[in-house]
């Protein structure tokens, strides 16, 4: 879906060829964009850093963002896992219940989601497109008689 070369920066497209090709297939343009700006701000971050615990944490951090899975998988393992606690809420197990919400929080953790606020990732998600369409042109109007 998305393409490296859509990206303006070299810094980002040099970040963006590091994702993996299956996870590449999966993001969209701005979800791309997104990820490789907040890896770019966790690099800089890095090299600023005296700190050698800092900047190990910080490259780690920059590691995970670009190797999380996209947004879609994410919300549709999210669901999956909500589903579990529901129904084990409902079941009235409480082991299974604390388990279901100790797996959520975990995936949360391990798979970070840059996108999560950007107004233009979610647009892309949900399918809606704010940009307007052009005018519709009629040539047969404008003919020379």
């Amino acid at each position: 879906m998305a393409d490296v070369n859509t990206l303006a920066d070299s810094q980002l497209r040099s970040l963006a060829r590091k994702i993996p090709s299956e996870i590449l297939a999966n993001l969209g343009t701005a979800e791309l964009r997104c990820r490789c700006d907040t890896a770019a701000g966790l690099l800089d971050d890095m090299s600023r850093s005296n700190d050698e615990y800092e900047r190990s944490r910080l490259s780690r951090e920059a590691e995970r963002v670009l190797n999380a899975i996209s947004l879609r998988a994410w919300l549709m393992g999210t669901q999956v896992l909500l589903d579990e606690v529901a129904k084990a809420k409902a079941d009235g197990a409480g082991t299974a219940h604390t388990a279901a919400l100790n797996e959520l929080d975990r995936f949360v953790r391990d798979n970070p989601q840059p996108g999560l606020q950007d107004a233009a990732v979610a647009a892309e998600i949900s399918g809606i497109n704010s940009a307007v369409d052009k005018p519709r042109r009629w040539y047969e109007v404008w003919k020379v008689r």
